[in-house]
């Protein structure tokens, strides 16, 4: 059997990269942790966000209900007072020609004037 002899120098520079190689190994060990460690805190963060976004689509959702019910419940409310207030406005035309025509009566009937006055109180010169 042969026994190949390795000089001391060449064993310690052989330990030294050995230990270089496990510390390497360590450091990279770490920082894949680490990486590892953010990136779970990064998915909470993330799941987190996420279910913020998810509330806020909702909020956005039922607000936007809100505002269609309200623009619904205006419309309604503005074609029902147009409504009331062109029959108020008719019934109101209607009953101030009813008042002028009841007044005309009465002025006429209080013989102050005659259908075929001119505007003046009986009795006055035509200038005729």
């Amino acid at each position: 059997m042969d026994v190949e002899l390795v000089e001391p120098t060449e064993l310690l520079e052989a330990w030294r990269d050995a230990t270089r190689a496990a510390e390497l190994a360590e450091r990279l060990a770490a920082a894949a942790l680490k990486a590892a460690e953010g990136a779970n805190r990064s998915a909470i963060a993330t799941e987190d966000i996420a279910g913020l976004a998810e509330s806020a689509a909702e909020a956005a959702e039922h607000a936007a209900r809100s505002a269609r019910e309200a623009a619904w419940r205006a419309r309604e409310v503005a074609t029902g007072l147009r409504d009331v207030d062109l029959a108020a406005a008719d019934q109101a035309a209607v009953s101030a020609r009813r008042l002028e025509v009841n007044a005309r009566e009465r002025y006429h009937a209080s013989g102050r004037g005659t259908p075929a006055s001119d505007g003046r109180p009986d009795g006055e010169a035509t200038g005729a």
